[in-house]
């Protein structure tokens, strides 16, 4: 035989686990926020850990787990907005150089200066001169 729940015992317990649940889903938020912001993967389990509700609660409630999965989504979309960014700063700086170069290879050659210009003058009007032993040729004829 059973005996029956008073309705304001009934009543209380709902309350009771109505704010446990709020509560929940107020610390998910704040988990996921937090998260968001330090760039850290966000997972059910990372969120279940850092928030102190259980995984079974992020599954079972649908508000739970629509809030973790739209903050997975906008996550996955700055990490590919990232990637995209990094990369065409990457493009960008390969695309300079290569104009550079490009640039550099239109303008005319001058004749060098600099420390080592003399040098180069003198060793292209001796080139002829020299042996492959480095011995000097002396014309006696």
């Amino acid at each position: 035989m059973t005996t029956a729940v008073p309705a304001s015992r009934t009543a209380n317990a709902l309350e009771s686990r109505r704010r446990k649940t709020q509560a929940g889903l107020g610390r998910i938020q704040t988990t996921l926020e937090h998260l968001a912001g330090t760039k850290t993967p966000i997972t059910m389990a990372a969120v279940a850990r850092h928030a102190d509700v259980s995984r079974t609660f992020l599954y079972e409630h649908a508000e739970a787990r629509t809030l973790v999965d739209e903050a997975i989504s906008r996550a996955a979309g700055r990490r590919v907005q990232d990637r995209q960014s990094d990369h065409e700063a990457i493009e960008a700086s390969w695309r300079e150089r290569a104009l550079n170069a490009e640039e550099a290879l239109k303008r005319p050659r001058t004749k060098r200066s600099g420390p080592n210009a003399s040098r180069s003058a003198t060793s292209s009007a001796r080139s002829g001169t020299y042996r492959r032993s480095g011995a000097r040729r002396t014309s006696s004829a």
